[in-house]
């Protein structure tokens, strides 16, 4: 008996099956390829613990990856091939690229070691001027002590600073005089405001605020 022609359908059939299996084909390289991963740990050298939130990224495709907590990072989608692999970490020296060869049936991991490299800022000498400036004003019969807020302590600091005043006990009052005067009667003026009355020598400014 001699061979039979297929018929037009079963050639048919084979033709869509041939399509079918292309297709599949096709898909399971596909999906073969997204499984291909780049993982490992970024770790200090000098002690081996895991560095967070390191910089990886490969130079060639573009991709990049954070370290988390444990130092892990991983990539996903990287064609088959030799890959170069750059890490950057503020305090850390950056490292040479890695030449890494991606294996397209297995997973390819690696560690890459970190040199720490501390953050230094120079020096400065930082000098403060602390103003000490007191100026005292006659006008009449009033003197008028003008200081910044902060540069007195107290009124018996007021004296100290200024041996041309005087503090006077009176009782329970502290009268504050030109030093020698019996009727001159001294204000305290701090920050451009007098702090007392100054109508007369008389009164108790021991209590005013100079701080």
């Amino acid at each position: 008996m001699g061979n039979k022609k297929p018929a037009p359908a079963s050639r048919s059939r084979f033709f869509i099956v041939s399509i079918i299996f292309s297709i599949l084909t096709a898909a399971s390289i596909s999906q073969a390829q997204s499984e291909i991963k780049l993982y490992g740990q970024v770790v200090d050298r000098a002690t081996g613990n895991p560095v967070p939130r390191a910089l990886l990224y490969l130079l060639d495709l573009g991709k990049y990856a954070i370290s988390d907590e444990l130092g892990a990072f991983y990539f996903t989608d990287i064609p088959s091939g030799q890959h170069q692999l750059g890490v950057k970490r503020i305090g850390y020296s950056q490292s040479l690229p890695y030449a890494i060869d991606i294996d397209p049936a297995n997973p390819t991991h690696v560690t890459v070691p970190l040199d720490t490299n501390p953050i230094t800022v120079p020096g400065q000498d930082i000098t403060l001027k602390k103003s000490s400036e007191i100026t005292i004003i006659s006008k009449g019969n009033r003197t008028i002590v003008e200081c910044s807020r902060g540069e007195l302590g107290s009124i018996e600091r007021v004296v100290d600073r200024l041996p041309e005043l005087e503090l006077v006990q009176s009782g329970t009052q502290k009268l504050l005089r030109l030093r020698g005067s019996q009727t001159n009667a001294v204000a305290i003026m701090l920050d451009g405001r007098i702090q007392n009355s100054a109508l007369s020598s008389q009164g108790d400014i021991s209590t005013i605020p100079l701080n």
